[in-house]
Parts: C-alpha cells; sequence; structure tokens
C-alpha cells in the first residue's frame, strides 16, 4: 500500500468537505440538511455543555474567554455543578444552584426554573388545650426548613381552633359546672405563635360554643344532660421571608388558651388529644380538630 498516496487522498477530502462547510456556512451532526447553523439530530444522544463549577452569579470565572484577551463572550452557556450561599447583593441574590446558566454580559442568567415547596402539618389530631398554658403543634413546631436558593420565600400558616364544653345552662349544681339559664353561648380565645426566621407573628384566635338545657319527657330539666354545639375556624396569616441558600431556618408554632370562665372546668379540664370519645370531653379547647394546622413554605423569585 502506497501510505503516501492515501495520506493524500485523506487531506484532499479533508479540504473538500472543510470547504463545503465554508460554502454552505452550516454544519450538521446526525444530518445532511442542516437547518441552521449548527444542527445536531440524534434520537438517543445528547449534546454535553462545558460543566463548570460557578462561584457565584456576578463573577466570570472560572470560565474565561478562549482568546484570553477580554471579557466572555454573551450567550457563553455551562452547566454548573455548584450551589452556593453567598447570600444577597444590594438586596439581589448572588448565588447560583445547580443547572445550565448563560452570561448576560454581566451575570450568569439560569435557564431552569427555580421551585421549592414545603409542607410542615400538625401531627396530632385534635390536640386539647388548657388555660394559659402554652402548647407545641407536634409535627410543625420544632422542623426546620433549609432554603434550597438564596431569595423570596412565602410562608403561609393556616391554624384551626375550637372552644370546649360550655358551662351547663341550668340553676342547679356546682358553680364552676354551671350557667344559669336554659341556653349559655360563649367564645373561647387565644394565641398562636409563629416564628421563622427570627421574625415572630402572633395570631389572635376565637371560637363560640353553644349549650341549652335538654328537657326529658316529663318537662322538667335534665341537668347535666345539655346539648353541646362547637364551631371550629380557620385562620391563615401570610408573610414573606428573604432567605439564603443552605442556611437552616426553624420554625416554631405553639397555641396558648386565654382562661375561659364560661366553659366546663373553666377551659382546664385536662382532657386528652386525639379523636376517640374522650377528645370530645370537658371544656378545654380544640387545635386543628377537623383541619390540621399547617406551614407552607415556597420559593417565589430571587
Amino acid at each position: 500500500m502506497n501510505f503516501k498516496n492515501v495520506n493524500k487522498n485523506f487531506i484532499s477530502l479533508f479540504i473538500i468537505g472543510f470547504i463545503f462547510i465554508h460554502a454552505i456556512g452550516q454544519v450538521g451532526i446526525g444530518t445532511l440538511t442542516p437547518n441552521g447553523i449548527l444542527d445536531v439530530e440524534s434520537s438517543t444522544q445528547g449534546v454535553v455543555l462545558p460543566v463548570v463549577a460557578l462561584e457565584d452569579r456576578y463573577q466570570e470565572s472560572p470560565v474565561a474567554n478562549p482568546d484570553g484577551s477580554g471579557s466572555l463572550a454573551i450567550g457563553t452557556v455551562v452547566y454548573n455543578t455548584n450551589a452556593t450561599s453567598n447570600g444577597t447583593v444590594v438586596g439581589v441574590s448572588d448565588d447560583v444552584a445547580l443547572g445550565i446558566y448563560v452570561w448576560d454580559g454581566t451575570q450568569w442568567l439560569s435557564q431552569f426554573s427555580k421551585k421549592q415547596y414545603v409542607l410542615y402539618e400538625q401531627s396530632v389530631q385534635n390536640m386539647r388545650t388548657r388555660s394559659n398554658t402554652p402548647r407545641s403543634i407536634n409535627g410543625v413546631n420544632g422542623q426546620t426548613f433549609t432554603p434550597e436558593f438564596t431569595g423570596t420565600y412565602r410562608i403561609e400558616v393556616n391554624v384551626n381552633f375550637g372552644g370546649g364544653i360550655t358551662k351547663n345552662p341550668t340553676t342547679t349544681g356546682p358553680p364552676a359546672d354551671r350557667s344559669n339559664g336554659e341556653m349559655n353561648i360563649a367564645r373561647m380565645t387565644g394565641d398562636f405563635t409563629i416564628t421563622f426566621n427570627g421574625t415572630t407573628k402572633t395570631i389572635t384566635v376565637g371560637s363560640y360554643s353553644l349549650a341549652y338545657e335538654k328537657n326529658n319527657s316529663g318537662g322538667a330539666s335534665s341537668p347535666g344532660n345539655g346539648i353541646y354545639f362547637g364551631i371550629w375556624k380557620q385562620y391563615t396569616v401570610v408573610f414573606y421571608e428573604v432567605l439564603t441558600a443552605g442556611v437552616p431556618t426553624p420554625i416554631s408554632l405553639t397555641f396558648t388558651q386565654d382562661t375561659a370562665f364560661a366553659f366546663d372546668g373553666e377551659g382546664d379540664n385536662g382532657n386528652s388529644d386525639g379523636m376517640g370519645a374522650a377528645g370530645f370531653d370537658g371544656g378545654d379547647g380544640h387545635v386543628g380538630f377537623d383541619t390540621p394546622c399547617t406551614v407552607e413554605v415556597s420559593f417565589i423569585g430571587e
């Protein structure tokens, strides 16, 4: 075999191919009819972008212009593998996350939607409350939220509260267990306290309970056998916090019931939590009876 001729033939083909590509101004990979200056077609393979570890949003490095003579060209595309916790610069995020970025001349712009949503939910349904005794909302209190991005997060707190059994509307029995007359309507109140990222919000709640005296077949009053109606109410508060990626944020949610003189045992019976029969006894309040208390945290933007 004449290797000299083979090399000459190869060089000739290369030059012809180069001239052809240069002449039509288009390159096709996987296609003979490119529809743009570069057309890549494949049903089984992808294009691998340059993989880099960006250090912050406003710094070009470690990416550099290959000719070494100036700044990056606008439109430079990379895949970033680094997640930073730099915080904000003049109120704007200086962080980057994993994904595709494009340089616009002053900063790296992410080419993906940044989404994060976490729901914390009360784990013990129908928690019973006692006058002037704080209670932690299980499943929410003591949790820690870690943001994936630097920016503004929306915090929505939903709480549910209902009053206990009012004093019996009768004229007999111990004063602590009765209310004179045939009907007793009373309002039980208290405060939920949410602390998130050092911000504390108080949600003042109140709910009415009603009891009326039940008569027996003879028409006489039947002390201790009244009819009780409870009304559970839902309250919502929304606020916003600027968080830094990767920095843990503790969550606290508690409830303190006010003294409830018009309720059985003055709202301090020490009733049991839960949805069993005992969970409906006594004058203690109800937290998350039919709808659990929740804290929702969602990222809304930089």
